[in-house]
């Protein structure tokens, strides 16, 4: 910055600018790339958040699909401990009452 420049803008209250055109082209250039590099870390941050978000939202359908999984094996035992227990119970030769088409055949074997 120029002495002669500085003395003409405070000389005319600032109509004369304070810096020349290649300052204000090079401090102009400088705010831009900066700006960009801003905006290229924030495009990688934005990208890995969606990486993370992505990750998270697949562990939580895993999850899900696998309480579903369990609870229709629950389900399916339930149902077999109900139908085993609606089963008439046979009476075995030695006295013990069995329930269940297995323990039926064993009784009807030993019978």
């Amino acid at each position: 910055m120029g002495a002669i420049r500085k003395t003409l803008s405070v000389a005319t209250l600032g109509i004369i600018n304070f810096r020349s055109k290649s300052e204000i082209l090079a401090r102009t250039q400088e705010e831009r790339d900066l700006a960009v590099a801003a905006s290229s870390r924030a495009d990688e941050r934005s990208e890995k958040l969606s990486r993370r978000l992505n990750r998270a939202e697949k562990r939580a359908q895993k999850a899900e699909l696998q309480a579903l999984g369990e609870s229709k094996r629950a389900r399916r035992e339930r149902r077999r401990a109900e139908r085993s227990s609606r089963s008439p119970l046979v009476d075995t030769a030695d006295g013990a009452v069995v329930a269940g088409r297995r323990a039926k055949r064993k009784a009807k074997k030993l019978a």
